[in-house]
């Protein structure tokens, strides 16, 4: 697996994806702010347990 194919696009919370990186290939957040729902990328989203409190 190439560094790129690890680069997300889509936002942990509601799945919204415009192809734009917000956690690079080393799975830095670039702190982007998601339109759909408005969550920040690294804020919040780190593990499973804070998506799933941020889901509901």
């Amino acid at each position: 697996m190439s560094r790129e194919d690890r680069t997300e696009t889509a936002c942990r919370i509601c799945g919204y994806d415009d192809g734009d990186a917000v956690f690079n290939e080393y799975g830095v957040p670039q702190y982007v702010i998601c339109p759909c729902c408005y969550n920040e990328s690294g804020i919040g989203d780190d593990n499973v347990s804070q998506v799933r409190e941020l889901r509901g």
